[in-house]
């Protein structure tokens, strides 16, 4: 198995943190409107239309208030990330005459490591997406209708919700994805080999042949991926990938349906 990307980010407050003004309300149902701060201990720091800050108990906002800053608070990870590729299918071959017909099957998984770096309560779930990338080559006949020779297009998404709440700090908590296959056919013609032809070659049962045309059948091979950790409100929390150009279109991606060619991006991103 081969090691191909190790990707490492930090999640905390500050990256899920927006500046807008709200209307809050205290126990008793008062409202009032403000912008969202911080909070310190169990005080929440405000600051209203003047941009005077205020100090208010945490225990005396209402509780749809409280559920607002915890999900403005969410807990410090360090986010690790790996694919590899397995060997988990043989190429098949398959010769008639003079062509020769080949299949790759590359399989690729994921590990994540989410390991907990401070010990507050969050109290929410939360939920770790991947999101499959591939370079998909269309075949001659298809080429010339759709005006492209290849796309980026979404492979898979996989989803799995953890409590951060069970990691203590220090701690981490691993998903390995399931595998997902890709796959690479073409077909070959082939005349034997003449002493002094420059052309390609390869040998085959010993003899040596130079390849006269080769066409691509089907081609849906690995192209990224991206991780992103959301909260229960869709907000993202935290995003990385191995090709950058799928964080900057993370939108598109992930309102993406499996198949559907992300036009924001092409093979050579």
């Amino acid at each position: 198995m081969k090691g191909l990307r190790l990707i490492i980010l930090v999640l905390g407050w500050c990256m899920v943190s927006h500046a807008e003004f709200r209307i809050w309300q205290d126990r008793a149902g008062n409202p009032f409107e403000a912008e969202y701060v911080k909070l310190i201990g169990d005080k929440v720091w405000i600051r209203d239309q003047k941009k005077t800050l205020h100090k208010i108990s945490f225990a005396g906002l209402s509780e749809n208030d409280q559920l607002y800053i915890q999900l403005q608070n969410p807990p410090e990870f360090r986010l690790e990330f790996k694919t590899e590729k397995l060997l988990i299918h043989k190429p098949e071959e398959h010769i008639s005459e003079h062509v020769f017909t080949k299949t790759d099957r590359p399989s690729y998984s994921c590990s994540i490591d989410v390991k907990r770096k401070d010990g507050k309560r969050y109290g929410h779930p939360l939920n770790l997406r991947v999101y499959w990338a591939s370079v998909k080559q269309y075949p001659p006949e298809e080429q010339k209708l759709l005006g492209r020779r290849n796309a980026i297009v979404l492979k898979k998404q996989e989803s799995k919700i953890f409590n951060p709440d069970t990691i203590e700090y220090g701690q981490s908590w691993v998903w390995d994805t399931d595998p997902v296959d890709f796959i690479r056919k073409e077909r070959m013609t082939l005349m034997r080999h003449k002493k002094g032809d420059s052309q390609s070659r390869m040998v085959l049962n010993g003899e040596q042949y130079r390849i006269q045309t080769r066409t691509v059948l089907e081609s849906d091979l690995y192209f990224g991926i991206l991780v992103v950790v959301v909260d229960e409100r869709g907000e993202i929390l935290a995003i990385s990938s191995d090709k950058p150009k799928l964080e900057k279109i993370r939108l598109e991606v992930m309102q993406a349906t499996p198949g559907q060619v992300l036009t924001g991006i092409d093979s050579h991103d």
